[in-house]
């Protein structure tokens, strides 16, 4: 089993498995939950709204985890083993996307998947589609792809079919190309990219509301761990120093 599907895994288990029983219409979670609130004498005003992730949280979960992909994955048993010239389409050995270090680390992971999301205008929902994407991969080949040399062109050819597959619209390569461009990375074989990607995860590109929330839950927990709580106050930061320096900029030139 691979790292990221433990998490969802062990929330169905928790909490969203339903009963065994076929006569039975509700999980036996939702009935103690249903005797639970029946016996509180006090009444809630109003409704209590679900906490819906930031689009930083994900992302910073999202960066967590494909650290873990790179780290944990396990190998030793698996049979099938896509040949590199497969996935060298996926290599910035030859052909690299900019000047910039490619080193798979917490930070540079979430500096990229950030720029992407910023140059695709990406929501929370293609966030949590990318990491579905990711989980249909086979784990042997996804140990490879999260290696300094690919990951990066991973994510790009990942995030890009997340955006055909979740906005109701026609999405063209030539303008992923265009957006990415404006922040400096320059892709040349995304078709080829994206036809790869689709073979390794077999043409499986549904997601049901079910599996959507099994995995936007556990990403939910995943941005509770130490090293996520580390990127995001390291955001807020940079952020609150960016704005300084802004500010700072606007008054000397207004001087």
């Amino acid at each position: 089993m691979s790292l990221g599907r433990k998490y969802w895994v062990a929330v169905k288990r928790a909490v969203f498995l339903p009963s065994n029983d076929s006569n039975s219409k509700e999980s036996t979670a939702i009935q103690k939950v249903k005797r639970a609130t029946s016996d509180r004498t006090g009444k809630l005003d109003k409704p209590v709204p679900l906490v819906t992730p930031t689009r930083l949280e994900l992302l910073v979960s999202l960066a967590v985890v494909l650290c873990d992909y790179e780290k944990a994955i396990d190998s030793s048993k698996l049979t099938y083993m896509p040949s590199k010239m497969l996935l060298h389409v996926f290599s910035e050995e030859q052909q690299p996307l900019n000047d910039s270090s490619c080193e798979l680390t917490h930070q540079s992971a979430l500096d990229f998947v950030t720029t992407l999301a910023s140059a695709l205008e990406l929501d929370g929902e293609c966030i949590v589609f990318a990491v579905v994407i990711l989980e249909r991969v086979s784990r042997h080949t996804l140990k490879q792809l999260m290696t300094q040399y690919y990951w990066r062109k991973t994510m790009i050819t990942v995030f890009t079919l997340a955006c055909k597959l979740w906005y109701d619209e026609s999405t063209w390569l030539v303008d992923v190309k265009t957006c990415l461009e404006r922040y400096n990375i320059f892709v040349s074989r995304l078709h080829r990219q994206e036809a790869v990607l689709l073979k390794l995860i077999n043409f499986n590109t549904t997601m049901s509301p079910t599996t959507y929330a099994s995995y936007v839950f556990p990403m939910l927990s995943v941005r509770l761990r130490p090293e996520a709580q580390l990127l995001v106050d390291q955001s807020n930061a940079k952020t609150v120093k960016d704005s300084s320096t802004e500010q700072a900029w606007s008054c000397s030139t207004r001087a």
